[in-house]
């Protein structure tokens, strides 16, 4: 950037374009394409002014080569106090090559930070092979508790190389009595197709961390073993408050080692596993270890490929809930019938209408039949005969909605 680009980001810093106030330096979304440390060296000069004080850096939505980033980097080495880094979209439109140089640098600089707690490194294409620039930070800076690395490409060789860096090994101040190992509390770490592999070696960690209170997951191609293996750790996680497991594929077996899981995290709060292909069976043998949760506040069961009775037996295995705000069910194939019988059981368990959310996307199940009608009609009686045999099956089953009601009850009672 040459001296007229720089004099306007003076100008831009003189009328508080730059948000920058005692205790954070932001630069969020000013789209600024920074090469060299002279295009750096206006925008650092608050941050320099206010070095004793700063306690927050954002730098999201602006595109860092190498040279600038060393420039950010001398300036964050006389910066003590920092507790939050925003690092978040920061390579938009760079080379591959310069990524790693660049983040390196800048993580550096913060190794010695006692303070930090907030590291956050989402929407940076670094993949796998760039994840290697900042394991060094994960490894020697302790104090860091909240994670966050969003769409960043990892895939399973990433999850592996983080494993490895989140495990770590004992610092040169540790004493006897120090554990082994990061103790983060929240990660995220969505759509970075960890899959399988990726995810079983992180849950090793998960395990013998046990500090974790906040984990997200969503849109990692994990798979049901995947699952099995992260429910299996999350049980060494007792302050479990939130999981986000948005569409992976969970099934049966995954629900099934979730549900003993959730018998011991019985702080858990909100629960995401929507569009994971659990099944009415699989929601279910969840509802039975629900029950069992008193701060339960939000369930996302959303395109799960659930029925009407699985619908209830969750409404009712939910009873003495105070503190359940909202579930998700949009998106399942819940009958008309089935889905007022769900709205009067939360009804009398003291839920309002506003807990159940958006149903616009149910697949509903009586229109189903009702298309399927039209269509005997067309067709000849050997079908029509077919038909109304699958008819009688649905009526079957709606008949049997009291009796799942009534055990599901029981079950909640008993717990």
């Amino acid at each position: 950037i040459n001296a007229e680009y720089g004099a306007q980001f003076r100008n831009c810093i003189e009328l508080n374009f730059f948000s920058t106030m005692a205790d954070t330096f932001s630069l969020k979304g000013k789209i600024l394409k920074l090469n060299t440390e002279e295009d750096v060296k206006p925008l650092i000069e608050p941050l320099i002014q206010n070095a004793n004080q700063l306690q927050k850096i954002i730098l999201g939505g602006n595109t860092i080569g190498v040279e600038a980033a060393k420039a950010f980097a001398n300036a964050f080495n006389e910066l003590h106090s920092l507790t939050s880094v925003d690092l978040s979209d920061i390579f938009t439109g760079r080379n591959l090559s310069e990524i790693p140089p660049a983040l390196e640098s800048i993580t550096q600089s913060l190794i010695d930070k006692k303070n930090l707690t907030d590291l956050d490194l989402s929407d940076n294409a670094f993949g796998a092979k760039g994840i290697e620039s900042f394991t060094e930070l994960i490894i020697k800076n302790r104090s860091i508790k909240h994670l966050k690395l969003n769409n960043n490409g990892l895939g399973q060789n990433g999850g592996i190389i983080l494993s490895k860096a989140l495990m770590g090994t004992k610092t040169e101040d540790s004493t006897v009595n120090d554990v082994y190992g990061a103790k983060i509390e929240t990660i995220t770490i969505g759509r970075n197709r960890l899959e399988n592999p990726g995810i079983e070696a992180l849950s090793s960690v998960f395990k013998e961390m046990g500090s974790l209170t906040k984990l997200s997951l969503p849109q990692n191609g994990i798979r049901v073993e995947g699952i099995c293996a992260l429910a299996k750790a999350l049980r060494y996680n007792l302050n479990l408050r939130e999981l986000d497991l948005y569409d992976n594929n969970v099934g049966l077996q995954g629900a099934e080692e979730l549900a003993k899981t959730f018998v011991v995290t019985k702080y858990l709060r909100n629960l995401n596993l929507g569009d994971c292909l659990i099944g009415s069976d699989g929601v279910i043998l969840l509802s039975e270890s629900l029950a069992h949760l008193n701060d339960l506040s939000e369930i996302n069961l959303e395109f799960d490929d659930i029925d009407e009775k699985a619908a209830i037996s969750l409404s009712v295995a939910l009873k003495n809930k105070s503190k359940l705000s909202k579930l998700e069910l949009n998106g399942n194939a819940i009958s008309k019938k089935g889905l007022e019988v769900l709205k009067g059981i939360l009804k009398d368990l003291g839920k309002g209408e506003n807990v159940l959310g958006s149903m616009s996307e149910n697949e509903d199940e009586d229109d189903v039949l009702d298309e399927d009608q039209e269509d005997e009609n067309e067709n000849d009686q050997d079908d029509q005969d077919d038909d109304q045999d699958d008819e009688n099956d649905d009526d079957e089953d709606e008949k049997n909605i009291e009796s799942v009601v009534e055990k599901v009850k029981d079950l909640a009672i008993d717990h």
